[in-house]
C-alpha cells in the first residue's frame, strides 16, 4: 500500500494512460495539479511535477528517457528525483543507460 504524500511521476501521459492499473491494485490516485484526497496518490509527468515535493516518490519507467538527448534526460530524471523528501523509487521496465548511471553514482557514494 502506498503511504500518504506519494508521487508517482511517469515521464509523459499517453493518450491510453489511466488510473485504472492503480485502481486494480487497490491504489486510489489522482491526476495532480488536483490536490490529492488523503490516502491517495498524485500522478504526474516529470515536466508538470517541478515545484512539486512528496515524502515519497515513485519514478516509472525510466527506459523511456532514454530516447531524449543524454543532457536533457539527466535534466528531467534530476528534477524528478528531488521531488522525493525521504523515499524515491526509480523503475525501468527494460535495460537502461540512464538507470545504469544512477546505478554508478550510488555506488559511489555507498558507504
Amino acid at each position: 500500500m502506498l503511504q500518504h504524500g506519494t508521487i508517482l511521476l511517469v515521464q509523459d501521459v499517453h493518450p491510453h494512460f489511466d488510473a485504472t492499473w492503480l485502481c486494480q491494485e487497490g491504489i486510489a490516485a489522482s491526476f495532480l495539479p488536483d490536490r490529492p484526497a488523503d490516502g491517495t496518490a498524485g500522478v504526474s509527468t516529470i515536466h508538470s511535477s517541478k515545484g512539486l515535493d512528496a515524502g515519497h516518490v515513485l519514478i516509472l519507467n525510466v527506459h523511456e528517457l532514454d530516447h531524449l538527448d543524454t543532457e536533457e534526460a539527466r535534466r528531467l530524471l534530476y528534477i524528478a528525483m528531488t521531488r522525493a523528501r525521504d523515499e524515491l523509487c526509480v523503475s525501468s521496465a527494460r535495460p537502461s543507460w540512464i538507470v545504469d548511471e544512477v546505478i554508478r553514482a550510488v555506488q559511489r557514494i555507498a558507504p
